[in-house]
């Protein structure tokens, strides 16, 4: 969600535009153990950070992370 941040006077000195990201992930056992994938921000939405956009100092101003993909296989023992 988008929103301004406004000082006593009602003057906007400060804002944020909202982002939405879609994860996945999944947990099948498979082969004596468990195989997990997932996938972070599956839409690949380019955002900047809560922070970044908040944050008086320039210098942290970044870019949330894009698509990301992890494979993961357990087995216990």
């Amino acid at each position: 969600m988008d929103r301004d941040f406004e000082n006593r006077a009602g003057f906007t000195i400060n804002e944020f535009d909202g982002y939405s990201t879609v994860d996945l992930s999944a947990d099948i056992a498979a082969f004596g153990g468990m195989v997990s994938a997932a996938v972070q921000n599956l839409t690949n939405e380019d955002y900047f950070t809560y922070y970044s956009q908040t944050s008086p100092i320039d210098v942290r101003y970044f870019k949330g992370l894009g698509r990301s993909f992890r494979l993961l296989y357990q087995v216990g023992f």
